[in-house]
């Protein structure tokens, strides 16, 4: 698979939400509370 075909694919939603779940987890590592207040934002 080409470069720009796969970065282009990580923009959609498989690709995105493993990005979004790793940014979390980074996140996570560093301050839990930022993750609480965004759980409580987003339900």
């Amino acid at each position: 698979m080409p470069f720009s075909t796969f970065s282009s694919s990580s923009f959609m939603w498989p690709g995105y939400r493993l990005l979004a779940v790793f940014f979390l987890t980074e996140l996570f590592k560093y301050n839990p509370l930022i993750i609480i207040l965004l759980f409580n934002f987003i339900y």
